[in-house]
């Protein structure tokens, strides 16, 4: 088919596929990992996507999946990629008005999710692009590359919570994007003001520098307190790796 050979030979295509479309497909797979790029904020999620619908009570056109936290305007969504050149692993790139490519989705190499990969390509119309354009606009960015871009649409929270710390809220909004998580920590790291936090399986992994406008302040200044003087007994703060990128 021509959509392959074009694939093989290009290392970026615009999909011609509508938002909804897209975003529905997405619960067939079985192994993803999500990348959300906010203002000062990276979250990586290995995880699965369930049903993207309207929120009860709500009357809005925001479509939101409970499994992975995103709450996601399509009308916002301005062109979907696919990205599989380089070094970068073969990912689906989202890029919104105003906070650009703010979430990235690597899919899994099993062949079910192969097959729905496929079906994603297969109403593309061979639209490449070249790749060093949307690397400079920020697709293909990994956890610490994010942390600065498009910042001034977002408004983030950060919180330490329980009685002994140790687990971590994050919110993280903008008009077009929101996504909520909760993790439980189990590595620490930090290089200068950039904190790197994991849960016991690296399945959720944060990339943070409070001192980012777009974080909430007074949680930035709680958050730069309290971190540094927890109880780190069965803490792992052995340095995360920068790049827990997939590879297949």
């Amino acid at each position: 088919m021509q959509t392959k050979a074009m694939l093989a030979s290009c290392e970026a295509m615009v999909l011609k596929i509508g938002s909804k479309t897209f975003l529905d497909q997405l619960r067939h797979y079985s192994d993803v990992r999500l990348v959300v790029r906010a203002g000062g904020v990276t979250l990586f999620r290995r995880t699965r996507f369930g049903i993207f619908r309207v929120p009860d009570a709500e009357a809005s056109d925001t479509l939101h999946d409970p499994r992975t936290g995103l709450r996601i305007l399509p009308r916002h969504i301005r062109r979907i990629c696919h990205l599989a050149g380089g070094s970068i692993p073969p990912c689906f790139e989202i890029e919104f008005a105003g906070i650009g490519f703010s979430v990235a989705i690597f899919p899994g190499n099993g062949s079910g999710d192969r097959r729905c990969t496929a079906r994603l390509l297969s109403p593309c119309d061979g639209h490449s692009v070249p790749l060093a354009a949307l690397r400079s606009r920020g697709a293909g960015a990994w956890l610490d590359e994010g942390l600065f871009s498009h910042g001034n649409h977002w408004r983030n929270q950060i919180q330490l919570v329980g009685s002994q710390g140790g687990n971590v809220r994050l919110g993280l909004c903008s008009p077009a994007l929101e996504v909520a998580c909760r993790m439980k920590l189990s590595s620490v790291d930090h290089d200068g003001s950039v904190w790197r936090l994991s849960d016991s399986s690296a399945g959720t992994v944060v990339h943070l520098d409070p001192r980012h406008p777009a974080i909430d302040a007074d949680d930035a200044i709680r958050f730069s307190d309290e971190l540094p003087a927890l109880n780190f007994s069965g803490l792992s703060q052995t340095r995360l790796p920068h790049e827990p990128a997939p590879h297949y």
